[in-house]
């Protein structure tokens, strides 16, 4: 409301740890299912770097937890209209890491756009044009949008779970080459795919493609520069406070 659309390269910025936390939780076997820019607060570190947090589990769903009826009827739905997935809006129970992923491509969505893809007169209305999977596309709003980021939104935005990334983590690996050189190298070791099988670091070539979102150099400049491993994923602690 304050800045309008982002620049894209922002927006990526700003949700690729977002999408570390959601894979920390999903890795938990937490699913958060309200998704939304106001259970995101960007928090200031001492140093004055802004790192945004995920907020509000008060409505998660843990793996094979059957009973939650202390939260809903199976039939009831749970979350925010305008960043439901149209499995959630069927039926809370049907919430599922890919919702949580959906919600998340409404939320770069909205970012890049300043607008959102979806808005009824009503809720009912709203719900309709979720299910129909009715939108503009975001390079639509914003012609400057490059091709591969408006793929990646229109990706997560899916109405069919079967349409959307395989995980959380494998969209925000198609989301690195659209984020600042910082980002990248910061988040590269979370989200970049794996070597395929048989392929050691050393076998690389010096020149890895930035469409994985790697750095570029020998292989030993490439571990200088790395960050930690995901198992020291920066918001893995904000995530578990969270959660707590």
């Amino acid at each position: 409301k304050r800045e309008g659309a982002l620049a894209f390269t922002e927006a990526v910025d700003l949700v690729l740890p977002v999408m570390a936390a959601v894979t920390e939780a999903h890795d938990a076997g937490v699913v958060h299912r309200d998704l939304k820019p106001a259970n995101i607060f960007l928090a200031r570190s001492r140093r004055g770097a802004v790192e945004p947090k995920v907020l509000d589990f008060g409505i998660s769903k843990v793996a094979d937890d059957e009973d939650d009826s202390h939260l809903t009827a199976s039939d009831a739905m749970i979350g925010t209209p305008c960043f439901m997935a149209p499995e959630q809006v069927r039926g809370a129970r049907n919430a599922s890491p890919a919702s949580d992923q959906y919600a998340l491509g409404v939320i770069l969505y909205q970012c890049v756009t300043g607008k959102l893809p979806y808005r009824g007169a009503t809720a009912f209305a709203t719900f309709e044009r979720i299910v129909r999977g009715e939108y503009t596309r975001p390079r639509e709003h914003v012609p400057a949008l490059p091709e591969g980021l408006d793929a990646v939104i229109v990706r997560a935005l899916s109405p069919e779970v079967s349409g959307r990334f395989g995980s959380v983590a494998e969209m925000g690996a198609a989301l690195l080459p659209f984020a600042s050189e910082a980002a990248r190298a910061l988040w590269s070791s979370t989200f970049a795919p794996a070597p395929p099988p048989g392929v050691t670091p050393t076998s690389l070539p010096a020149e890895v493609s930035p469409s994985v979102g790697t750095l570029t150099g020998t292989p030993g400049e490439l571990d200088a520069k790395s960050p930690p491993r995901a198992s020291q994923r920066p918001l893995a602690l904000g995530v578990a406070a969270t959660i707590g």
